[in-house]
């Protein structure tokens, strides 16, 4: 029989061995509650590899449509060379014997799958340690070098702790009872107005067809090099300032074009002044008043606009900073 005993070795790493045997004798004893344990769990979220073996040929047997219990589970880990590396009948027998319901057996899993992402976080964190530690000015890396090394592990980390985050998202069905009455609450919000129930574009005909930019669209602009389409989405951002409540904000991200540009983009914009005479310095008092009078409306926005013209951007960079 294989050891499956409590060691020194497990005493530091966050697991529980009750929840995970609990789990799988749970599941002997119920099959029906394999619904409510599959969407929490995967074999890897179980610390003890025979505990993971076991999950995994309960997993096997229900999607083969075949009924698991002591009999059924020990003798289809046999066939197939398993159970003395599971622990053998008798711990199987333990964990059918120790577990008198399956009842709570949704808690369990929750534990089990906590203990997993927390033992996660660690490998995680001791991964990035590992590799920063390394970085040292010493071993003749230039400051640049440095600084793309250290963003990148940065980017590794927001990935994974992300990732990580996604596993605890709730999967949900909706009736199609609750989407209508969300939608007919939307529709009695926005009965009455002007017909842009979005973000405004801008341009009156666009706006005709879309109604704005609606939550969860995402919208690409395409064309050639030099052919306007900072211009267009610099256009399109004053219009969600001017058409949006005061107290929101909107952020510009530019990968490509220095944020003093894309100032003198909005100046020109702002005071109808041609962006040629701007770079050229060609300016007639009367296009300076306007420009100063831009700059006036661009100082009332010290707060409602935002540049980032950060070159080396990544989607979770963009994330930390919309947060």
């Amino acid at each position: 029989m294989a050891d499956v005993k409590t060691t020194n070795q497990h005493r530091d790493v966050p697991y529980h061995q009750g929840a995970e045997t609990s789990v799988l004798g749970g599941l002997m004893l119920d099959n029906d509650r394999w619904d409510e344990v599959a969407p929490l769990l995967i074999p890897t979220d179980f610390y003890l590899y025979v505990n993971q073996l076991i999950y995994r040929e309960i997993e096997r047997l229900v999607s083969a449509g075949y009924p698991i219990d002591l009999i059924t589970l020990s003798e289809s880990l046999e066939r197939r060379g398993l159970l003395e590396r599971c622990g053998g009948f008798a711990y199987l027998a333990e964990m059918s014997k120790n577990t008198p319901s399956a009842a709570n057996i949704v808690a369990y899993a929750e534990i089990v799958r906590e203990c997993s992402r927390a033992r996660q976080l660690m490998k995680l964190g001791s991964s990035l340690y590992q590799q920063a530690a390394l970085l040292q000015p010493s071993n003749g890396k230039g400051i640049s070098t440095l600084k793309q090394v250290t963003d990148s592990l940065i980017e590794q980390g927001e990935k994974e702790l992300f990732n990580l985050a996604q596993q605890n998202v709730p999967q949900t069905c909706l009736s199609i009872t609750t989407q209508a009455s969300d939608v007919m609450t939307w529709l009695e919000s926005v009965a009455g107005g002007a017909g842009v129930t979005g973000v405004p574009t801008g341009f009156a005909e666009l706006d005709a067809k879309t109604c704005g930019w609606q939550d969860g669209n995402l919208i690409l602009i395409g064309a050639r090099p030099s052919m306007g389409k900072t211009a267009l989405a610099v256009g399109h951002a004053l219009a969600a300032l001017y058409g949006c409540p005061v107290d929101r904000t909107v952020q510009f991200y530019s990968m490509e074009m220095p944020a003093a540009q894309l100032m003198l983009r909005l100046m020109s914009i702002l005071a109808r002044v041609p962006l040629t005479r701007l770079r050229s310095g060609n300016l007639t008092s009367h296009d300076l008043e306007l420009v100063c009078g831009a700059v006036g409306m661009l100082s009332q926005w010290e707060n409602r606009f935002l540049i980032d013209d950060t070159s080396y951007q990544t989607p979770a960079t963009l994330r930390t900073s919309v947060r």
